[in-house]
């Protein structure tokens, strides 16, 4: 990209000021010319020879009748058309000017009332005398706003009107014909940082927006706006210059596609987005000065001639494109630089073009003191523009209209100047065979120059193009200097209604009509009729798209974009989703894509929607392995693809698509699903998160015993379900193997924390998930009970044996009521939850017979009520219906298996089965049982166990084959293998009769 700018350190001392008064439109306040042209005009009795003296010896010269009060005659400029006064179009449809100053009274007091309505009175048009820093002379006294001059306002209005309108089908058409070749973008066009950086701006500005007013958005969007500028330029070391004779449109060749989008996307943000209030600015930038700046940062074609033209020695008027340069610059806006230019220049060393090529002019006497003038003249009304005084590049406001009053009148005194130019044919001849003699006024060439200035400022169409390298400029340049006056007089009544009555409706109002004088100005200047216009060539993906944003089609724009980069191409298309400058065309939730084709039969295939190119955008990301933001940090690229995705206005596609995501995505890794599951749920996919969260579970319950991270997993998918089965599976093992399970040495980390501070462990998910951490700590009660139970019978370390068992009683009793709680008399209520599963109450009954005074030396372990408890639990259980009944045996069976040698089945084959049974379906101990049953006939070929064979394998001993030391193991009280549970629950009977008759003689009940 290239930057222009001037070098004003090279410039020369200034003529000390003169006191004088000059006409001002903002602040009073100018800088001082420096020059090497005096300030004031050189009086002409100084001009005594065809040459200066000593080069610049010169004084003041003062005009001797003011322009306005002398007769002009219409006059043909080099372009074949007339002056100001008499311009005229070919356009039939285009009043003749000279209609316009026929105009009847009525016209003029529609004028006065327009004036009116604008709030600008008769003192409000004629500019107040102020003092100037610059201290010009006062040439012009202040003007007096009379029918004639309202006659010239009205002729002013209709200066910059376009004189024809082309084809608006043209580009699109060969937009879309040339868009069916071409390749799609991958990835590989954008950086991966880029890629990053633009997505954290765009989830910034989501998030800011959602609670945001209308007034607060907009400067959220512009300021986002600004970021992403900032991102895609990157530093200016690292951005890649365009070589200086490249006059080419774009970022010049070689440029990446990346570049090319970046060169698109800059206009787009800065057409639509710049002209809002930012946070760090006072107000909007007008659309004039939006669209110079972007010119000149990335279309800056007169460079080279400028670093050439001035450095021309001895003087830079000696090159023959310095007017063209000076020009160039004006078009531009520049107007400091042509001030400072124009003041440097000596036009002694002026060459001129003749038919014999580039000679010397040899401006001299009343020649040169008439340029001299002339220039003077123009650096006074560059320095008394609004957008020098108050940097106000507002063309359409009410400051710029007076300005162009004040240019017509400098046009009209340059015609003054050149007084002896009434006959076309001898100013033909001048130009032609070059004629210079003493005593005449300007020279052809340079009034000729100067008035094609002074119709750039007044937004003269051929004037304009013809400064215009390329259709690019021109149709810029041709909206800049536009004076903002509809064709349309209804357009303009609108437009002043809007202004007068809302501030806010004024500004869009404004913008409208400025995005539509850009596409009149680009249709004019490419209209195929017409022999002089550009045609933009039709292979050309950048100027097709280029094209499509001056001609407002943005979809179809976007679609142009996209071949060059899809991150590009997706900010840009939800910045305008945003912003309202790009119509969503969403598929509306229930319907797809091919209901969409056939209610839009018939519209452009060129143009794209959001929806589709945020679909197409996150398939490519998700396909990309990882991302290198920096050279040790690395995004995954599937994070970015499920972000990207989630802000669809298409709720329906973006689930779908982040399930198919979820679904081709391995999550085996805890750090992975953490990312993908708080992911999910910052983007507000709840049931997405949900299904990753129940999906991980599933994964570690099926490789590993990391029950705990599980048992979150399930809880946090609200799969409650699960929490039950697998808390149950983890019960049964403890009640099958009678001890703890999985052992301290086992046991995860997060499953220890869960038992043993279930409070802190859940503290992470109960202010996001209340309801996930109320179905984990219900059933985590029983569990843990279980593991009390199991960890106070096997402490070694216990000072008291007696304080060790009634410890272990206490847990047992609470174990016991829990699986107990849903048979009521007899009647079991399988609606009720349970902590512990009936299922295991058998076994819990058989753990009790291990703490009775019996096998205790007659030492009572269990108190009154709990003895009661446990009566009241034998009691349910022998009258519960016979299927309960079987499975609370089975469980039993299952121990007494494991006592004997059997060992159970793998847990995660047991989880398995019990979750394929049915997510309402308990686990339930005959499937453990069975296994066991058929491990064991499967070792000894098919026969049962014989109870000599065991009881003499295991006498005497409670450790385990595995190694468990337990403190006490009930099943070494029922050693022989034909024990059933009627005979466990009748020595219980027993025992509880006999110690509770102990209790009553020793209490004296």
């Amino acid at each position: 990209m290239n930057r222009f700018t001037a070098d004003f350190s090279s410039s020369t001392a200034s003529t000390p000021n003169v006191q004088s008064k000059t006409r001002q439109y903002g602040r009073n306040v100018t800088p001082d010319l420096a020059s090497t042209t005096p300030l004031a005009p050189p009086p002409s009795q100084v001009f005594g020879s065809s040459g200066f003296v000593g080069g610049s010896g010169v004084s003041k010269l003062r005009f001797t009748q003011n322009a306005r009060d002398l007769p002009s005659q219409p006059q043909p400029n080099r372009f074949g058309l007339s002056t100001l006064s008499q311009e005229t179009y070919e356009d039939d449809d285009q009043q003749d000017y000279t209609e316009d100053m026929m105009e009847d009274d009525m016209e003029d007091d529609q004028y006065t009332r327009y004036i009116q309505s604008q709030g600008l009175g008769q003192s409000a048009l004629a500019p107040l005398p102020a003092q100037s820093l610059i201290k010009f002379s006062t040439i012009n006294p202040p003007q007096t706003f009379t029918k004639s001059s309202r006659r010239s306002s009205a002729r002013l209005h209709q200066f910059s009107t376009l004189p024809y309108k082309g084809s608006e089908t043209a580009v699109p058409n060969m937009a879309r014909d040339l868009r069916r070749r071409i390749a799609q973008a991958d990835l590989n066009n954008d950086p991966d940082f880029i890629v990053v950086q633009t997505e954290e701006v765009l989830r910034n500005v989501q998030e800011d927006t959602q609670s945001a007013d209308a007034e607060l958005s907009d400067v959220i969007l512009a300021d986002s706006a600004k970021a992403l500028e900032r991102i895609w330029e990157g530093s200016e070391t690292d951005r890649r210059k365009r070589k200086d004779e490249d006059l080419s449109i774009g970022p010049g060749h070689g440029a990446t596609p990346f570049e090319q989008a970046r060169f698109l996307a800059v206009l787009i943000l800065r057409l639509y987005n710049a002209s809002k209030v930012t946070s760090d600015e006072d107000g909007a930038m007008s659309i004039p000065q939006i669209l110079l700046d972007w010119l000149n940062d990335y279309h800056m074609t007169i460079a080279h001639s400028y670093g050439e033209v001035f450095a021309t020695k001895p003087n830079p008027t000696a090159h023959d494109l310095f007017w063209d340069v000076i020009e160039a610059v004006i078009a531009r806006g520049k107007f400091r630089e042509a001030i400072q230019r124009l003041g440097e220049a000596d036009f002694s060393y002026a060459q001129i073009d003749t038919p014999q090529g580039i000679v010397q002019a040899n401006y001299n006497g009343s020649e040169l003191q008439a340029i001299q003038t002339a220039v003077y003249r123009l650096r006074e009304i560059l320095n008394t523009s609004p957008s020098e005084e108050s940097n106000d590049w507002r063309i359409d406001g009410p400051d710029w209209a007076a300005y162009r009053r004040d240019v017509a009148s400098a046009l009209e005194e340059l015609k003054e100047l050149s007084d002896d130019h009434d006959d076309s044919e001898l100013m033909e001849a001048e130009r032609q065979e070059h004629l210079h003699r003493d005593g005449r006024s300007l020279p052809y060439d340079v009034f000729e120059r100067l008035q094609t200035i002074y119709s750039i400022l007044l937004g003269s169409f051929t004037e304009v193009k013809t400064v215009s390298n390329d259709w690019l400029e021109a149709s810029i340049l041709l909206t800049v200097w536009w004076n903002g006056t509809p064709e349309n007089k209804v357009s303009q009544w609108s437009f002043d209604v809007s202004r007068a009555h809302n501030q806010t409706q004024s500004e869009e109002a404004g913008l409208q009509s400025y995005l539509k004088r850009l596409k009149e100005s680009f249709l004019a200047v490419t209209d195929p009729s017409q022999k002089d216009s550009w045609t933009l060539p039709s292979g050309s993906q950048l100027e097709l798209a280029l094209g499509l944003v001056l001609q407002g089609d943005m979809r179809s724009a976007l679609a142009m974009i996209q071949t060059y980069s899809l991150c590009v191409t997706s900010a840009l298309a939800e910045l305008g989703s945003w912003s309202g400058w790009l119509s969503t065309n969403a598929v509306p939730d229930g319907l797809d894509k091919d209901d969409l084709m056939v209610l839009t039969n018939g519209a452009s295939d060129t143009a794209i929607t959001k929806d589709e190119i945020l679909e197409l955008y996150a398939h490519e990301l998700f396909q990309k392995t990882h991302l290198e933001v920096s050279r040790n940090t690395v995004i995954e690229g599937w994070e970015v693809a499920i972000s990207v995705i989630s802000r669809c206005d298409n709720h329906a596609l973006a689930s779908r698509t982040v399930q198919q995501f979820i679904d081709e995505l391995t999550v085996n890794t805890p750090d992975r699903a953490q990312r993908l599951i708080t992911l999910c749920g910052e983007l507000g996919m709840r049931e997405e998160s949900q299904k990753v969260s129940e999906q991980f579970g599933d994964h570690l319950v099926n490789t590993s015993s990391d029950y705990g991270t599980a048992l979150l997993c399930y809880a946090r998918s609200q799969a409650e379900g699960k929490v039950q089965k697998l808390i149950e599976l983890l019960n049964s093992y403890c009640l099958v193997q009678s001890k703890a399970y999985p052992s301290e040495s086992e046991i995860d980390e997060a499953l220890s924390r869960l038992v043993s501070n279930p409070r802190q462990a859940l503290a992470g998910i109960a202010e996001a998930d209340p309801q996930a951490v109320e179905t984990l700590q219900f059933y985590l009660v029983g569990y843990a009970c279980l593991r009390r139970y199991y960890t106070a019978r096997d402490n070694s370390s216990a000072s008291s044996k007696v304080n060790q068992k009634k410890t272990a009683a206490k847990a047992l009793v609470a174990a016991i009521n829990s699986a107990a709680d849903s048979i009521y008399g007899g009647l079991y209520d399988p609606s009720r939850q349970q902590a512990i599963q009936v299922d295991g109450l058998l076994t819990l009954l058989g753990e009790a017979t291990a703490l009775t005074a019996e096998h205790n030396d007659g030492i009572r372990n269990f108190t009154s009520e709990q003895l009661y408890a446990l009566l009241a639990a034998i009691e349910d259980l022998q009258t519960v219906s016979d299927r309960v009944y079987a499975v609370a045996e089975d469980c039993f069976n299952a121990a007494l298996r494991h006592y004997h040698g059997s060992l159970p089945p793998s847990p995660h084959a047991m989880l398995k089965k019990s979750i394929s049974s049915g997510t309402n379906s308990n686990f339930s101990f005959s499937m453990m049982g069975s296994e066991m049953l058929a491990q064991s006939s499967e070792s000894l070929g098919g026969k049962s166990l014989g109870s000599a064979v065991m009881v003499d394998g295991l006498k005497n001993t409670n450790m385990d084959k595995d190694g468990t030391q337990r403190g006490w193991d009930w099943r070494s009280n029922f050693r022989d293998q034909d024990t059933t549970a009627a005979d466990v629950l009748r020595y219980l009977r027993r025992n509880i009769a006999q110690e509770l008759s102990i209790a009553s003689l020793e209490e004296g009940v």
